[in-house]
């Protein structure tokens, strides 16, 4: 901080309150981002100089995808039939442009790895906080009378238990990271510190019972079993075993979204028609109607509404079900352009480990399966607790590969000063 300019200063307190409030609270997470944008706005006039020289300009590209992203669905509402109708959905959105925008119009080059870490431990101490407050509630509530496994099942995160777990396996994921990318030089209080975040965690993420979560924690569980592996093979081999027993137990105890998931199986398999089956027919049927330019961004909900009504879908029509799939959502709002462009975006970390630096091609392998499967079974980009993590945790991957990206540069031209 000593070496930092006092806009430089605000801007990072703006981040790490970014990173702090995300899961906390959604309006704490909203107001910090809109914080972080005016004190960049600020930071504009004080330098009076507009850009960043930190990055290249294969993360200025990857960082202008979102913005075109959103631009893309003005020009659905502008174009479409009720343009009054869209102000919501664009306002709402808009959430996108601010990370990106700061990134590129301010310099970053203060930031360095250990400016990043903190943000990553500030983002894991608000979910292991948060699991710490709904305990309390929950002992509150079982104090008053309240059965254990209503507590539990029920109304233990108040939240969308999708968008929970999507916080709550990204932080499993920066542990591991955080672990692994040098195990001899964090202190051995810091990786038991580290160590005993992982059972809190995925116990959070057993007892909000979703679906997707448990999924994607199974996903995430073997993936970093492979790629710890490739050092030795038994440690792979060992962290599979014991997390996943660890995991396996806690579904045995608390098979809420066991239950979920085999209840959705049998229903598919006896055409009972369960929720996710009924939406999913009918928002691939508006799909194949209309690939190429959808239906609008200010229409597209009529539009799915109205085809649960042809296909006798009650709930759907009452409820106004959105398409639970990202992917079919923005078909159906901007047509293929809008899904090109959330596609770019969506796999520009992995691109850019590659292209830049080998060593982040862990975390951005993560971070990509993380939200790529999640966008597969929830319309997260509609809600704003799904923006402020995809806004967030995009640019957030950017600036590591930027900061990976001058530091290599600089240990170059120190070795040929050298010689």
């Amino acid at each position: 901080m000593k070496q930092m300019k006092w806009y430089d200063v605000l801007q990072y307190i703006a981040m790490v309150c970014t990173s702090s409030f995300l899961l906390v609270n959604i309006h704490f997470g909203i107001y910090a981002a809109i914080a972080l944008g005016g004190v960049s706005f600020v930071k504009l006039l004080a330098q009076w100089r507009i850009g960043n020289p930190a990055l290249t300009w294969p993360i200025r590209v990857a960082l202008m995808t979102p913005i075109l992203y959103w631009l893309c669905y003005v020009l659905s509402v502008v174009s479409g039939l009720h343009p009054e109708n869209g102000s919501q959905i664009l306002t709402r959105k808009a959430i996108l442009l601010i990370y990106p925008l700061c990134i590129l119009l301010t310099d970053t080059s203060y930031i360095k790895s250990i400016h990043l870490r903190i943000l990553g431990y500030a983002f894991l101490l608000s979910c292991t906080l948060s699991f710490i407050y709904y305990c309390g509630i929950a002992i509150g509530k079982m104090s008053s009378g309240t059965e254990i496994s209503q507590v539990i099942n029920e109304s233990f995160d108040p939240r969308h238990h999708a968008y929970s777990s999507l916080y709550l396996v990204a932080a499993l994921a920066f542990v591991y990271i955080e672990l692994t990318r040098n195990w001899k030089s964090n202190p051995r209080w810091i990786r038991y510190t580290l160590m005993s975040f992982v059972p809190i965690l995925i116990l959070y993420t057993v007892i909000v019972n979703s679906r997707a979560g448990i999924i994607v924690l199974w996903v995430v569980l073997a993936i970093c079993s492979i790629l710890m592996s490739r050092r030795k093979w038994w440690h792979g081999v060992l962290l599979f075993l014991l997390v996943g027993g660890y995991c396996a137990g806690l579904e045995t105890v608390l098979p809420g979204h066991t239950n979920r998931v085999t209840q959705t199986i049998e229903n598919m398999e006896a055409d009972k028609g369960d929720a996710r089956i009924d939406i999913n027919n009918s928002t691939s049927q508006l799909v194949m109607q209309s690939p190429v330019f959808g239906y609008g961004a200010a229409e597209y909900q009529d539009e799915i509404v109205e085809q649960y009504e042809k296909d006798g879908y009650k709930r759907g029509v009452e409820s106004r079900y959105n398409a639970h799939n990202q992917y079919f959502e923005t078909i159906i709002s901007t047509g293929v352009i809008g899904l090109l462009l959330l596609l770019v975006w969506l796999l520009s970390p992995i691109w850019l480990s590659i292209w830049q630096m080998h060593r982040l091609y862990p975390p951005a392998l993560l971070l990509t399966v993380i939200v790529v499967l999640n966008l597969a079974v929830e319309s997260m980009l509609e809600r704003q607790m799904g923006l402020l993590f995809v806004g967030w945790f995009y640019p957030y991957i950017f600036l590591c590969i930027s900061v990976l990206e001058r530091t290599k540069t600089t240990d170059v031209h120190s070795k040929k000063l050298s010689i």
